[in-house]
């Protein structure tokens, strides 16, 4: 077989196809189904989920008994080609008990999903789990998946720094725990307390529902799209054959880490934490390879994924009182030097630091005391990095940012609607500007609960950017709202408190 090495400046598929980071990886093989999962849920929304530590402020959490709920959800997108999606879904959550010194906690999800394309044709389904937590616990001591509050901001922003997130689509985000054991202690007065993890395997963040069949993808969710098939070469078009390059499971599952929180609670309602990490990546980092095949005038695309160590220091600090809540967020990330081979282009890890400042003020008046505004602000410090390898562009990169915001501010609005009685209808409001690459997100939901257990509820998200393409597969080394403007949307459900 006659093959020669491909220069990137001349193979545009590279820039179209590889917007990878999990994607690729959970469509890999049999075995990394079985043990990394083939499912999402995923996003830069900010403000789209709390800490359990706000969760207790926030109305909507008192909208549905805390044993679970079941329900169906439907998608439609506004912009031609983007397929519709819908899903069935069941979500059980505070499934805790405390029985003298033993504990458990479980939180999972399951859904099956369904796309349809715009022409109204079933084209695929797929079902996917997930348990953002399911610990047991004796004493102090827990072992399992088990969400821990290590940043508030990390929560807020759906960065995926401390915690793995669990992805269905780009626009909606909520964390998963860490797996491994968790030691806890605090004083009786609450005034202190610190908490160490350790872990001697890696479980990575998951991406959407994909699968690779004769050289193929073929997703069964919109995010982020099916890249192509072929590309233009010369006087003709070459076929795209994609094939993952999977390592033993061994090298990716046997990876250690661990992390130590100490925080200190006044009685005045300020609070501060410190913690630090060292641990791998949430997310499976990629390098990739292209061959053109001279025989059968194919493009062989090659994606192997790799694990990646960082160090992970916050400085959080802030203050609760009368139901307002503001905080300050401090985070620096020192990726570890990778060992990558001289042939594999990847993406370049840099030093990161992060600022945030985020406030949740109450409304005021009889329904406004369940409702509230939300603000916050975030500032990533440090160069955006770009790939290196053979084929990298100084400067460029054809993955996905791993910050998904540089320079950014949310607004956001969450409670009970005046004039209905007994709160039957809540709404939620965000809106997020980028203020590096200028774009903007907004995003609306209304709940109406006809009785105590029904919801019905009806929310669209928008989105717009000064400039670049409204084609994904045309924009990949631009910012998130460049390179999903078009993926404008329109959703509606109902579900049942159980």
């Amino acid at each position: 077989m006659q093959c020669i090495r491909v220069n990137p400046f001349t193979l545009i598929w590279v820039k179209k196809t590889l917007s990878i980071a999990a994607w690729f990886f959970a469509a890999s093989s049999p075995s990394a189904y079985a043990i990394f999962g083939v499912t999402s849920q995923s996003a830069p929304q900010a403000g789209a989920s709390y800490a359990r530590a706000e969760r207790a402020n926030d109305p909507a959490s008192s909208q549905t008994p805390a044993w679970g709920q079941v329900g169906a959800l439907g998608y439609g997108y506004l912009s031609p080609g983007i397929l519709k999606t819908g899903r069935v879904q069941s979500v059980f959550f505070g499934s805790g008990s405390d029985q003298g010194k033993w504990k458990t906690g479980i939180d999972y999800t399951y859904s099956v999903q369904g796309i349809v394309s715009t022409q109204g044709q079933f084209r695929e389904a797929s079902f996917w789990w997930e348990a953002p937590e399911m610990a047991v616990g004796y004493k102090g001591f827990w072992l399992g998946r088990k969400t821990q509050t290590w940043s508030m901001t990390d929560d807020f922003w759906g960065m995926g720094l401390w915690q793995p997130r669990n992805r269905w689509d780009y626009l909606q985000v909520s964390p998963v725990g860490l797996m491994g054991a968790f030691a806890e202690i605090q004083t009786e007065d609450r005034f202190f307390s610190m908490t160490a993890y350790f872990s001697p395997i890696y479980v990575p963040e998951r991406g959407p529902t994909v699968a690779l069949r004769e050289g193929l993808f073929y997703p069964s969710n919109p995010w982020p799209g099916s890249p192509p098939a072929s590309i233009p070469l010369s006087s003709r078009d070459a076929a795209i054959v994609y094939q993952i390059q999977m390592p033993p499971l061994h090298q990716l599952l046997l990876n250690p880490g661990g992390a130590l929180q100490m925080k200190v609670q006044s009685s005045t309602g300020f609070w501060s934490s410190l913690s630090y990490a060292y641990k791998p990546i949430n997310q499976v980092q990629l390098g990739y390879e292209g061959i053109l095949n001279l025989a059968t005038y194919n493009a062989d695309a090659s994606i192997y994924p790799r694990v990646a160590y960082h160090h992970l220091a916050t400085l959080e600090a802030g203050l609760r009182r009368n139901q307002i809540s503001i905080w300050s967020t401090l985070t620096a990330e020192k990726p570890m030097d990778q060992k990558t081979p001289s042939w594999l282009t990847t993406p370049k890890l840099v030093p990161s630091t992060l600022f945030s400042s985020t406030a949740r003020v109450p409304l005021s008046g009889s329904v406004g005391r369940k409702s509230a505004i939300e603000v916050s602000y975030l500032k990533r410090f440090g160069d955006r990095g770009g790939d290196i390898g053979p084929w990298a562009t100084p400067g460029q990169s054809v993955f996905e940012p791993r910050f998904l915001f540089q320079n950014a501010v949310a607004l956001g609005y969450r409670g009970y609607v005046p004039g209905f009685s007994e709160n039957r209808v809540s709404s939620q409001i965000r809106w997020v500007e980028s203020l590096s690459q200028p774009g903007s997100l907004l995003s609306a939901e209304l709940a109406f609960r006809p009785t105590e257990r029904f919801t019905w509820t009806l929310g669209t998200d928008l989105m717009g950017a000064s400039s670049g393409s409204t084609d994904p597969s045309q924009a990949l080394a631009e910012d998130f709202m460049k390179r999903y403007q078009a993926y404008d949307r329109v959703y509606g459900g109902i579900s049942y408190a159980l």
